[in-house]
């Protein structure tokens, strides 16, 4: 394999992470994400797939250094939180999802995003209807 196409893929691995990590600070700063089951599992997928990168970015950063650290108990706790992290996130958003359409389900409610984006589009066609007609009706 050519070396150029080595350093790209290096390159590549430490732009990933970053790339989550900055998006995590950008959505939080232009949304609040905490507050809503999409957001929120968003950033923990986010924050799910920036572990999963931490021990190849330590074997880049310091090759040497890593091939001993990897024998370590603290690696391998570091690469277990890791592992049951990504796993429990994954069940927790599967079991969440089926909560949501079981609710929906059950109570014709609109509880999935996409009908509840639908349906605020239509509040804030009506709202803007309602205020047209009283800025008539004042003037």
């Amino acid at each position: 394999m050519p070396a150029w196409l080595l350093d790209l893929g290096n390159t590549f691995e430490w732009v990933t992470p970053v790339a989550l990590l900055f998006w995590i600070a950008q959505y939080t700063v232009l949304a609040p994400w905490w507050s809503q089951f999409t957001g929120t599992w968003q950033v923990v997928l986010a924050l799910v797939i920036t572990a999963i990168y931490i021990p190849s970015l330590m074997s880049l950063a310091d090759p040497a250094g890593f091939a001993t650290f990897a024998q370590t108990n603290w690696y391998h706790w570091t690469a277990l939180f890791i592992v049951t992290f990504s796993a429990a996130a994954g069940m927790g958003l599967i079991v969440k999802w089926e909560l949501v359409r079981r609710e929906r389900k059950r109570t014709g409610r609109a509880l999935l995003p996409a009908e509840m984006a639908r349906r605020i589009t239509v509040l804030e066609t009506e709202n803007a209807a309602l205020r047209q007609r009283l800025g008539e009706a004042s003037s």
